[in-house]
């Protein structure tokens, strides 16, 4: 007499259509959450490309000022000029500066400017502060203030 077993042939025919379909329904979680990550990994370097590109013109507007800073001088006008070590009345004095003096400009903070010029006594070039107000902004070319008018 041969039985028939129906349960393992019964199970082995559902397993077999059961698990093609689990893996179908795993792959399909696996892919959207891919798909997530990778929405938000794009919008992040879509961020920051945002970002770079306004760096990126920030650092090009400070290049063409220093530029624009590199090509200036500005030359004493008609009294001697007192040279401090801070952008400060009272602060200590670092040197003087003539009439038709032509200082390189560094950075300006208020009415004061902080200059690099030559200190005929050390004999070298030095830093400092000045006022404003003693100086007439020319260009790099500049050779004479005589030929020029006064500010």
């Amino acid at each position: 007499m041969v039985s028939f077993k129906p349960a393992p042939t019964l199970l082995s025919f559902i397993l077999s259509i059961l698990v093609p379909f689990y893996q179908e329904l795993s792959s399909r979680e696996w892919q959207k959450q891919t798909d997530e990550r990778l929405e938000a990994q794009s919008l992040l370097l879509q961020n920051q490309a945002k970002q770079l590109e306004s760096l990126s013109r920030l650092v090009e507007k400070a290049l063409i000022q220093e530029a624009k800073r590199n090509e200036q001088r500005f030359v004493v006008l008609d009294r001697i000029t007192t040279i401090r070590r801070d952008p400060k009345h009272g602060a200590p004095v670092e040197g003087k500066l003539f009439p038709r003096e032509v200082v390189k400009p560094i950075s300006e903070q208020g009415q004061w400017i902080q200059i690099e010029y030559y200190h005929w006594l050390l004999q070298s070039y030095q830093t400092g502060w000045a006022l404003k107000k003693y100086f007439k902004r020319v260009p790099a070319s500049f050779n004479d203030v005589s030929t020029q008018t006064s500010q």
